[in-house]
C-alpha cells in the first residue's frame, strides 16, 4: 500500500499542472472524459462562451454554448 500514496500524489500533481496550463492559455479549451463529461473548462471558455466552469464541469452539456440562437 505505500506505493499508492505517491502515485495518488503524482496524479493530483499532474491534474493541478493541467489546470494551470489550461487556465493559462487565451484559447478557449475544454476537456471531456471517456463518458463525455466535462472535466476541465478554462477561463477563456467562460469569457468567450459565457458559460461558467462551475456550470459545465461534471456535465455532458458541452454542446449547449454552441447552440444558442445568435442575432444576425
Amino acid at each position: 500500500m505505500p506505493h499508492r500514496i505517491p502515485a495518488r500524489a503524482s496524479s493530483l500533481s499532474q491534474l493541478k499542472r493541467l489546470d494551470e496550463i489550461l487556465n493559462g492559455t487565451p484559447v478557449p479549451t475544454f476537456v471531456i472524459d471517456l463518458e463525455h463529461r466535462v472535466t476541465h473548462w478554462n477561463r477563456a471558455c467562460e469569457v468567450v462562451l459565457h458559460y461558467p466552469a462551475q456550470r459545465m464541469i461534471g456535465t455532458c452539456d458541452q454542446w449547449k454554448p454552441f447552440t444558442r440562437t445568435r442575432a444576425r
